[in-house]
């Protein structure tokens, strides 16, 4: 009898296995598959369809698809954007962010310059929760932004964003200051800028300015010493710029 049961236990156990393997093909893969690739071909047709109205008059849709499909550069970079969808973070925004750069660079029959490859890399790697979080903090700080340095950014595409400003005043000795707290960007901003620093798109950036303060005894102090001002920013890049843009384009369209 005992080999009755082994043979029902090993052909429980196979149809178990063909459950699980059936499961994550039809339920897992290919249900998430498919739904960041509607994403990102609803996204391309659309930038595709915007520009064929704008820059290609005398063109259809059909005949600009045609045409695109007929450069291997072309095919090679929407074949290169399809893979980066497919293994993207986000469910949403990143395959629709991705969508429209490609239909951009394959409209001008380029390659991605060094920038839109870092928007890429940001769309692949970042979440739909990022992606908004980033557009939120974006639209904040840059209602902060003075008239100079919004010209500046126009100018140059790239800005920095106060994120904390602090005075210590110290009495110095041996002609150095005490050192200062590390700024934990995660913690003060968010996970996503942590991420998007490792990804080249923004960086940290701590200015010190110092002055001498006189002794005072209506203020409690004692000697002369230094205030030392302490401003933390974000610096950021033309692709975090470019970024948020696509970000908020795919947003509005989810």
């Amino acid at each position: 009898m005992a080999p009755i049961f082994e043979s029902l236990g090993a052909a429980a156990q196979g149809l178990a296995t063909d459950a699980v393997q059936t499961f994550i093909k039809k339920k897992v893969i290919e249900r998430w598959t498919q739904k960041r690739a509607a994403c990102f071909y609803e996204a391309f047709l659309d930038e595709v369809r915007k520009q064929a109205d704008t820059r290609f008059q005398s063109a259809t849709l059909d005949e600009l698809l045609a045409s695109l499909g007929d450069q291997d550069d072309v095919t090679s970079s929407v074949f290169e954007a399809y893979r980066r969808v497919c293994l993207s973070a986000s469910k949403d925004i990143g395959p629709r962010i991705i969508g429209l750069l490609t239909a951009k660079i394959a409209l001008a029959n380029r390659q991605a310059t060094e920038q839109e490859e870092l928007v890429f890399q940001a769309a692949e790697a970042l979440t739909d929760s990022d992606l908004k979080a980033i557009v939120d903090y974006a639209q904040w700080a840059h209602s902060k932004l003075t008239d100079a340095k919004l010209s500046l950014f126009k100018e140059h595409g790239f800005t920095s964003y106060l994120l904390e400003e602090f005075d210590t005043e110290e009495i110095q000795v041996g002609g150095h200051f005490g050192s200062l707290p590390i700024f934990n960007i995660s913690e003060n901003v968010g996970v996503w800028a942590m991420r998007l620093q490792t990804l080249c798109l923004i960086a940290e950036d701590r200015r010190e300015t110092i002055r001498q303060v006189l002794a005072d005894s209506e203020l409690h102090r004692d000697e002369d010493g230094y205030i030392r001002r302490v401003s933390d920013y974000i610096r950021t890049t033309p692709a975090f710029h470019g970024l948020v843009s696509l970000a908020e384009r795919a947003i509005a369209s989810v």
